[in-house]
């Protein structure tokens, strides 16, 4: 008697695990099934993943959608709102290009396979409840999104799910709320030939122009100029291929991975933060997922850098004066939190900033930086300090260089005017800070009379 097969169970038949004796052992049959897993998770051509359990626990809700599921690994929630409305966007695009409903289901059953094996996590899915799922999401992203570029095609049912639109686009971002991209620029492929107009736009400028108006910014991680989709794997791969972030290559050091200074440290040495472009952090699970990349994770090396960079409120503080952050999340102590469990369960392995983060440590070993720093800021900051450093260094030099017969003169004609004129002018906090060494001069002006 043998097991039977099935595509939804992934059983194995009693002949395929008959040992060489020709007995069946089910310990046997468990070990193969674990090792067909593994092969399946393990799988080349597998892109979309659970998030790692380590980087779950951090902060659960950040990796859950809040509005519509997409895909198999959330199609068990009905709590959803927006899910309702993937059966009116589905009539929207039947109606948009004229297509038939037979059309469109074969068209998806064709890809069924392909889009199975993309997916770490095996399904309980039959091939048929696959296709139906793959059917209502990929047609409502689709659609979805060509309705955010076509403002002609709102409809009175359209407006109600306004309320849903922001919340969309962060959950079409989401590791486990991802389609194939084969897919989806196969469905756009079926709008092009019943919709000739949209042929001036592409399936990724279509991608990016959605996500630039919900986040009114615009992506930089998006290439529209990618000249082939398939080098797409879904709408968070996108992030991966984004165009590079660093000029020129990338060096790195050989005596080992350095990390920077946190800001606080280097504001003392007399480094000065600037603005530059706009960061956004989007998924790192998808880096910490994904076998094989070939571009390496350079959005988790920048979350790596950032957590070394701000560890203290003082910290967040300078970035924030500097324009480097923008605080949208109210206090500094909150913006702290979120940096220190920024790369907590994250390993970026190789640091592609570990050359500037050497040469950054270097520069702070040096004591005469952080001296040269201090003088600036204490004496020099403003025109009064520098005026009144400059006055008193050059009085003290005249005291241990000119003749006894001017010391008199300096102490009557010189001396005194500065401090009347500062009393004048209201600096009485910068005179009492030179204080200590008018009266040293005072002194040795008389001891040389």
């Amino acid at each position: 008697m043998e097991l039977s097969a099935s595509s939804n169970t992934n059983e194995i038949s009693r002949a395929e695990i008959e040992n060489e004796t020709g007995t069946y052992d089910p310990v046997e049959a468990s070990i193969n099934r674990i090792l067909q897993q593994s092969i399946s998770f393990c799988s080349e051509g597998v892109t979309i993943y659970k998030v790692p359990e380590l980087l779950r626990s951090i902060k659960p809700e950040v990796y859950m959608p809040t509005t519509i599921s997409i895909g198999p690994l959330h199609s068990d929630r009905k709590d959803l709102g927006a899910n309702s409305f993937k059966s009116i966007f589905l009539r929207l695009f039947l109606d948009f290009t004229q297509l038939s409903v037979n059309t469109i289901v074969e068209t998806v059953r064709n890809l069924e396979q392909r889009a199975r094996s993309c997916y770490a996590k095996s399904m309980e899915m039959s091939r048929d409840e696959f296709v139906e799922l793959l059917v209502l999401d990929a047609y409502f992203v689709v659609m979805h999104l060509i309705q955010s570029t076509c403002s002609h095609l709102d409809s009175p049912k359209m407006t109600d799910f306004l309320q849903f639109n922001y919340e969309t686009s962060r959950d079409l971002m989401l590791l486990e709320n991802q389609l194939p991209f084969f897919l989806l620029q196969s469905l756009y492929d079926l709008v092009l030939h019943s919709k000739p107009s949209l042929n001036d736009k592409s399936f990724i400028q279509i991608v990016s122009n959605y996500f630039c108006n919900n986040d009114d910014q615009e992506l930089l991680f998006i290439d529209i100029n990618l000249p082939l989709a398939a080098k797409v794997d879904h709408f968070l791969d996108l992030v991966r291929i984004r165009k590079p972030c660093l000029n020129g290559d990338i060096t790195f050091t050989s005596s080992g991975i350095f990390w920077p200074p946190n800001a606080t440290e280097l504001h003392k040495c007399g480094v000065i933060f600037r603005t530059g472009s706009v960061i956004k952090f989007s998924d790192q699970a998808y880096e910490q997922c994904y076998i094989g990349y070939e571009d390496k994770n350079s959005m988790s090396n920048f979350a790596a850098f950032m957590q070394f960079l701000v560890q203290t409120d003082q910290d967040v503080k300078l970035l924030i004066k500097g324009g480097i952050i923008d605080n949208n999340l109210g206090s500094v102590k909150e913006v702290t939190q979120l940096f220190n469990n920024l790369g907590k369960h994250v390993y970026p392995g190789v640091n592609y900033y570990s050359f500037y983060c050497k040469t950054m440590k270097d520069y702070c070993k040096h004591r005469c930086h952080r001296w040269m720093t201090s003088l600036r800021r204490n004496y020099f900051s403003t025109p009064w300090l520098c005026a009144s450093s400059i006055a008193a260094i050059f009085l003290l030099a005249l005291t241990y260089t000119n003749h006894h017969s001017y010391s008199h003169w300096i102490q009557t004609n010189f001396l005194i005017g500065i401090q009347q004129l500062m009393f004048k002018l209201g600096l009485l906090n910068l005179y009492s800070n030179y204080h200590a060494i008018f009266g040293v001069i005072e002194n040795s002006i008389y001891l040389d009379s």
